[in-house]
């Protein structure tokens, strides 16, 4: 990919590379919309959804699936590892420590421009300049 970008004649060389990252800056506004999430996915029938994965023989808890964020702790709480709280509990905080180690790899890369997406201003700014120049770009959302 590297050497096929380099040539003159390749069809990424009018492109530019332009990197954003949704980054929060109010800690508390996330952990917040965390918990608010996850009470959403779980009036939405989460742990039917697990539920339903957790009756099939085949499948187990070690399964990579199985052990992703919100899986893995409603599927200790159908094995009665948790009660229904901790269950939450845990899944709430794991939620948390993804996102905090999604915004230590995002601080790594070389970012153009880093929304807070709890900032509803510096948000719709951020969304008016995308429309522009897709729009410059010929594409329609």
């Amino acid at each position: 990919m590297t050497e096929h970008h380099n040539h003159s004649c390749s069809p990424l060389a009018d492109w530019q590379i332009f990197t954003m990252a949704l980054m929060p800056t109010d800690r508390l506004a996330l952990q917040h919309n965390i918990e608010a999430r996850f009470e959403q996915m779980l009036a939405a029938g989460f742990v039917a959804e697990v539920e339903a994965l957790f009756q099939r023989e085949q499948l187990h808890s070690e399964l990579p699936a199985i052990r992703a964020v919100g899986y893995r702790q409603v599927w200790n709480y159908l094995s009665h590892a948790s009660s229904y709280r901790e269950m939450i509990e845990q899944a709430i905080y794991a939620t948390g420590q993804l996102a905090k180690r999604q915004m230590t790899w995002l601080r790594r890369w070389p970012v153009h421009l880093s929304i807070d997406p709890f900032n509803r201003e510096r948000a719709n700014i951020f969304q008016e300049y995308l429309e522009n120049k897709l729009e410059k770009y010929g594409v329609n959302c």
